[in-house]
């Protein structure tokens, strides 16, 4: 194997663990402190971001990378909570909506505070200043071609600053 497709693969495998890791973490604490399943945060969180705490169930699931019938499933176990309500879609009769209930938006203003505390005791506190920068750079040039091919442009910054502010550039990542 040529020197290259090790460290590609080497990459690969350390992207892999550590994101595996860091999940596991997170998904424990989050059960543990406030009784919700990584899953059920993220679902919260982005039901939390959509105009009117409302998304379609299929959006959803492809947000959250789970199957329709694990979508259904998890959205059921909010419901039993209380936490989201399932309404029928008035545009398509086919579609269903999940809609964040009050008692959900607390659980999960609740839930952020360990989720951003558990990532930087598991994940951002192990790494100094220039690793996470470089982190987040390079994956950010590598999710850049919406294919998962960097672009050209986006791999001449790689360590470089790209002038946007932090705050700017991770915004759309905050909470999740």
């Amino acid at each position: 194997m040529a020197e290259a497709e090790e460290l590609q693969l080497l990459a690969w495998r350390a992207v892999r663990r550590a994101y595996n890791q860091v999940v596991k973490a997170l998904d424990l604490e989050l059960e543990q402190r406030v009784g919700l399943s990584l899953r059920a945060y993220e679902v919260l969180v982005l039901l939390g971001r959509c105009p009117d705490g409302c998304s379609r169930m299929s959006d959803l699931a492809a947000s959250v990378l789970l199957s329709p019938s694990g979508l259904t499933r998890l959205v059921d176990q909010l419901v039993a909570r209380g936490y989201v309500e399932r309404r029928q879609d008035r545009t398509d009769a086919r579609g269903q909506l999940a809609v964040l209930s009050s008692s959900g938006r607390a659980a999960c203003e609740n839930a952020i505070a360990v989720y951003r505390d558990s990532v930087m005791e598991h994940f951002g506190q192990r790494l100094d200043e220039g690793q996470l920068h470089a982190i987040a750079d390079a994956l950010r040039a590598f999710l850049a071609d919406g294919d998962g091919r960097p672009s050209r442009s986006a791999t001449k910054t790689q360590g470089r600053s790209t002038g946007l502010s932090l705050s700017r550039r991770h915004r759309e990542d905050r909470d999740l």
